[in-house]
C-alpha cells in the first residue's frame, strides 16, 4: 500500500435546488413513505432562500481550500455527504480504490454524538471493510475538543458585541432525538463549551438551549430555546450564537433568523445572530491543524 493520505469532510447534505427536494427525502426516509408535511416544510423552506441551501457552496469552497492548503503536504482532500452527492459510501470506495494508506474521518459537528457515529463513521467504516481496507482510519467525532476551536468563537461573538449592546448571548446547539440514544455526551459537551464561552464573556448574561426539534419524534434534547427565553421575564435584547453549527444552512436561517427572530419580536425582543465560521481562512487552518495532528 503506497503512502498516501486522506481527509473526507463530512456532512449531512441538502439537494442542489427545490426540484431535488423528493429524491433528497426519499434518501433520508429510506424504504418508509416521505410524511407530506415534511415535503411541504421543505419546499417552504427551500422557496424562502431561492429555492436552494447555501450549504452546499460553502462546503465546497471550504474542501477546495483545505484542497489547496493539504496538497502541499501529500493530502487529500474529499467532501462526502449522509443524504446528497457524492455519499459516504462513494467516497469510501474512492479510498480503497485509490489505495489510500491514512484516512482522517472528519464530520463537520462541533460536538461528540452518538447519532453522529452511528450514522458517518459506521457507515463509512462499514464500505471499506467490505471492500477489504488495510489502511489505518482516524474517525474525529465532535471538533470542539480542539486547540483553536473556541477561539475562533470568541472572536465571531466578541466581533458582533463591539457592534452593539445586548442583554443576554443566547448559545444554541441542535436538539437531536433521545429514542436510540440518550445523547449524554453531546449534551454535555454542548454545556461544557458554552461555560467556556459565557466565561470569555462575563459583563453577559449567557442562557443556552437546543434549537431546530423536528416534529417527528417523541423525545428530544431540552429545554428548547424558546422555553429558555420565555422563563427569562427581564430579556430585552438577544445575541444568538448558534454554537452547533459549523456553517450556515437552513436550520440557522430558517429556524433562527425567521422562526426564532419572530417568536422573539412578538415578545418585544430584539434579535441579532452571530455569523457562523463557514469556508473563512480561520475555520480553514483550524481543520488543517486537526487532520494534520492524525496523520503525523
Amino acid at each position: 500500500m503506497e503512502n498516501k493520505k486522506a481527509a473526507v469532510i463530512m456532512a449531512y447534505g441538502s439537494p442542489e435546488n427545490i426540484n431535488d427536494i423528493d429524491a433528497y427525502l426519499q434518501d433520508i426516509f429510506g424504504k418508509m413513505p416521505v410524511p407530506p408535511d415534511a415535503r411541504a416544510d421543505n419546499l417552504k423552506k427551500y422557496t424562502l432562500f431561492g429555492n436552494k441551501s447555501p450549504s452546499n457552496h460553502i462546503l465546497e469552497s471550504l474542501t477546495k481550500k483545505l484542497t489547496h492548503k493539504l496538497s502541499d503536504i501529500g493530502v487529500d482532500t474529499f467532501l462526502a455527504f449522509k443524504h446528497w452527492h457524492p455519499k459516504l459510501e462513494v467516497i469510501a470506495d474512492r479510498i480503497v480504490e485509490d489505495n489510500y494508506s491514512d484516512v482522517v474521518e472528519l464530520p463537520l459537528f462541533p460536538f461528540p454524538s452518538d447519532g453522529v457515529y452511528s450514522s458517518y463513521s459506521v457507515p463509512f467504516s462499514a464500505e471499506l471493510e467490505k471492500n477489504g481496507y488495510k489502511g489505518r482510519r482516524h474517525s474525529i467525532n465532535g471538533i470542539y475538543q480542539y486547540d483553536g476551536y473556541l477561539s475562533i468563537w470568541v472572536s465571531l461573538i466578541r466581533e458582533i458585541l463591539q457592534k452593539g449592546n445586548y442583554d443576554r448571548l443566547v448559545l444554541t446547539a441542535h436538539s437531536l432525538p433521545t429514542g436510540r440514544s440518550p445523547e449524554v455526551i453531546y449534551k454535555e459537551s454542548f454545556y461544557e463549551f458554552s461555560r467556556k464561552i459565557a466565561n470569555s464573556f462575563q459583563s453577559i448574561k449567557t442562557i443556552t438551549g437546543f434549537q431546530s426539534r423536528s416534529k417527528y419524534g417523541s423525545s428530544w434534547l431540552e429545554p428548547a430555546i424558546q422555553k429558555v427565553v420565555t422563563e427569562d421575564i427581564e430579556m430585552k435584547s438577544a445575541l444568538v450564537a448558534p454554537i452547533g453549527f459549523c456553517y450556515e444552512h437552513l436550520e440557522v436561517l430558517y429556524d433562527l433568523d425567521l422562526d426564532f427572530s419572530k417568536f422573539l419580536s412578538e415578545k418585544g425582543i430584539k434579535y441579532a445572530r452571530v455569523k457562523l465560521m463557514d469556508d473563512s481562512d480561520d475555520f480553514v487552518d483550524f481543520l488543517s491543524s486537526v487532520i494534520m495532528s492524525h496523520l503525523q
